[in-house]
């Protein structure tokens, strides 16, 4: 009967909900309604929600960089080879010239409980082919009970090497600081009301001072895959 009742109890929204709250969470409540909108001035995001054409992504890629960003990060892994070689083929191009830094998304996959690290990495098929990149992952740690995402991976381990998040290597590339290599923790993230600049993936020409001299970051901001 115990067992039963404690799982009523883990099964109640209200208990769930409690179970997930935190004194941040007043916090940056308060922050938010007190507080003027902040705009970053450093990142902008292109969304990429609507793209699925490669071409067209290795047009945009490269459409971006001719604007002269400070960094890019592709927050998209292109898994496998396609029928569209075409598509495959400009990919490649763009990957092996484009002029800008770029870190691109992998993604860290088999968890190893005995280890306590992953055991496989996956990257996309040009990194498969041999072409070398520079690369972050993007896994997000997920509240298993479907709570608030609290905090993000800098650094986790796979087969005994120590490997990068995607934003660990964006800050690092546009600083020059490595320092953060050393933070083995987690980071908390700030749920502060900073605004972030999106651009539409059609409408990157005018938007130019918001891609020159900043990070830009390709993502999709309405696939709830990838929201974060």
């Amino acid at each position: 009967a115990r067992v039963f009742l404690s799982m009523i109890s883990l099964l109640n929204p209200v208990e769930r909900a409690l179970a997930n709250f935190h004194m941040t969470d007043l916090f940056c409540e308060a922050e938010n309604g007190n507080s003027p909108q902040d705009t970053s001035s450093v990142i902008t995001i292109v969304d990429m929600s609507e793209v699925f054409n490669r071409a067209e992504l290795a047009t945009i890629i490269e459409h971006i960089d001719n604007l002269q960003p400070a960094i890019i990060g592709v927050d998209i892994r292109f898994d496998g080879e396609r029928d569209d070689h075409i598509g495959n083929e400009r990919l490649i191009e763009t990957v092996l010239n484009t002029n800008s830094p770029v870190v691109w998304a992998n993604e860290l996959s088999d968890w190893s409980d005995e280890g306590k690290q992953f055991t496989k990495v996956l990257h996309s098929f040009f990194v498969d082919r041999g072409i070398q990149v520079e690369e972050g992952f993007t896994n997000v740690q997920h509240d298993i009970n479907g709570g608030t995402v609290r905090s993000y991976g800098i650094m986790r381990q796979v087969n005994g090497f120590t490997t990068y998040s995607l934003p660990a290597k964006l800050a690092i590339a546009m600083t020059g600081d490595s320092t953060i290599l050393k933070k083995s923790d987690d980071c908390n993230i700030r749920y502060s009301s900073t605004h972030f600049p999106t651009v539409p993936f059609d409408k990157i020409t005018e938007n130019a001072d918001l891609i020159r001299n900043h990070i830009v970051i390709l993502g999709a901001l309405h696939d709830k895959r990838d929201m974060h």
